[in-house]
């Protein structure tokens, strides 16, 4: 009798790793996807904030152009604004 019990207990933990197997697969496929997903939004992220800044120094330059630069008015009257 003991030999049965024996084989049910391998056969029990063979069913249980069948599981954990299983189980740690889908947890490594969940993470690969969350990490995926993080690179991906961080760098779309990175990309957006980089296009903000250079946006943001172009209507800096811009406008400090357009201080510098006379008035329409100014040009035809001679700098009387």
């Amino acid at each position: 009798m003991s030999n049965n019990n024996m084989l049910q207990d391998f056969l029990q933990v063979l069913h249980m790793s069948g599981y954990a197997v299983f189980v740690w697969s889908a947890f490594a496929m969940t993470m690969a996807v969350l990490i995926g997903v993080y690179c991906y939004v961080s760098s779309r992220l990175k990309a957006a904030l980089k296009q903000q800044e250079e946006m943001n120094q172009a209507i800096k330059s811009q406008k400090s152009a357009q201080q510098l630069s006379p008035s329409p008015s100014e040009k035809i009257n001679g700098g009387v604004g």
